[in-house]
């Protein structure tokens, strides 16, 4: 399985709403919609074909269709550093259209320090990489974009808001946090949790309209 996401774009402002759609591109062409995709192939002739997939998505969406990178479990959850390379190249196939990537570190890995710096030596560092440590003791590791964090130099931030519900005053406490970064040209890309209801698209439409005010 793929996922989408309804999107709202304001201003260097991304929020989404995370759904999920069979394999493919996906969307239609629809202009609203980014792609996480996961667990590409990464070896044998499979990465070819992947690469040439990975072009086609970016050939068939709109000018401003973004896609949001989910890294490999490969390399994440079973720790096959030698593929961060290889990864690197398939998603650069999606150009302009590439969007930022998450880098979500499994409950079961703990902190390791020597791993973490070989994954930033070797990742590219062009990409917009946000990292997401669901282990305690990654409570004080130093990256350059920590989800859910809004500190550091990097040019974007990158929020998965997935403890819902948000009622009005809690967006606009969020519109309040995040507005002083988007008016220092920080790019800012907002996910919400999809769920059975449809409340998901509700907080981000109403998440886009306080900050457009």
């Amino acid at each position: 399985m793929k996922a989408r996401k309804k999107v709202f774009i304001l201003l260097g402002f991304v929020v989404a709403v995370l759904a999920f759609v069979a394999a493919g591109c996906g969307g239609g062409g629809s202009s609203n919609t980014v792609k996480i995709v996961s667990d590409l192939p990464l070896q044998g002739s499979d990465r070819v074909q992947t690469e040439q997939m990975v072009r086609g998505w970016a050939e068939r969406t709109p000018p401003d269709f973004r896609f949001a990178v989910k890294m490999s479990r490969r390399i994440t959850h079973f720790g096959a550093l030698d593929l961060v390379g290889t990864f690197c190249e398939q998603v650069r196939a999606l150009g302009e259209k590439l969007g930022p990537i998450l880098c979500q570190f499994p409950p079961t890995r703990p902190r390791d320090d020597g791993l973490l710096r070989l994954m930033l030596d070797t990742l590219d560092p062009e990409l917009e990489v946000a990292f997401e440590f669901r282990h305690d003791s990654w409570a004080e590791a130093e990256v350059p974009v920590r989800v859910n964090s809004l500190d550091g130099e990097a040019p974007f931030r990158y929020l998965r808001l997935r403890e819902p519900p948000y009622d009005d005053a809690a967006l606009a406490a969020w519109a309040e946090r995040l507005r002083p970064l988007l008016e220092d040209g920080v790019r800012v890309y907002c996910y919400f949790k999809h769920e059975d209801e449809p409340t998901g698209p509700a907080y981000a439409a109403r998440l886009a309209e306080l900050l457009s005010r």
